[in-house]
């Protein structure tokens, strides 16, 4: 019962704490209302269950000895959120999510997988619970997580229609705007300085044990 309330917790500071998923929910919470967001709340919760299960099922030990591998998909992700970032920051609306153009299901989904704290939340979670080495502990970790997840990224949708009303003047969307295009491009850089910290690291302990062996 203790590590089911683990994992619980760490799935919930995983989903709730800001990412980029989060922010383009809060961004459709804002234009559209929360309603508008479940199909990209839910194809992101779907997106980052199937990503745990992959990688619990053995990618992330390919992953783990190919550590360049994640560097290039972590690099391709941080690519797309800092686009994601100029498109909402260069716009002098509020981000255009009406109709059609509202980020759906797959457009979730899809950002999960190009997501690099995605990925890091799900390598962590099978390395702090061993799941890896049990298929009903995974299975259990990732109903958990499919539930907790959808309700700490569903928040953010909350938090946007909450708040929403406080942007209907033309200036008040350009400043949000702004605030949101900028915070995804500084996750990003935050991201892209955790892939390299995090290849040097390896360089440095590959470097190590050369040395001593």
């Amino acid at each position: 019962m203790s590590e089911i309330l683990a994992m619980i917790l760490f799935a919930l500071a995983l989903s709730i704490t800001p990412g980029p998923v989060n922010v383009i929910t809060l961004s459709i919470g804002v234009t559209c209302g929360a309603r508008a967001a479940v199909p990209f709340v839910s194809g992101a919760t779907v997106g980052f269950t199937a990503l745990l299960v992959v990688l619990g099922l053995g990618l992330s030990q390919l992953v783990g000895q190919a550590g360049w591998l994640l560097d290039v998909l972590n690099i391709a992700g941080i690519g797309f959120i800092f686009y994601l970032g100029i498109r909402i920051a260069g716009s002098d609306t509020a981000p255009d999510f009406s109709g059609a153009a509202v980020p759906g299901f797959c457009h979730g989904a899809a950002l999960q997988w190009l997501n690099p704290k995605a990925w890091g939340a799900c390598i962590a979670g099978i390395g702090a619970f061993g799941v890896a080495q049990s298929l009903p502990k995974l299975m259990l970790f990732s109903g958990l997580y499919l539930i907790v997840c959808f309700i700490g990224v569903g928040a953010w949708a909350v938090l946007g229609q909450t708040i929403r009303r406080f942007f209907n003047s033309p200036r008040n969307r350009r400043l949000f705007n702004r605030g949101i295009g900028g915070g995804l491009m500084v996750l990003a850089l935050l991201l892209l300085w955790q892939t390299y910290a995090r290849s040097e690291y390896s360089m440095a302990m590959v470097s190590t044990t050369m040395s001593s062996s």
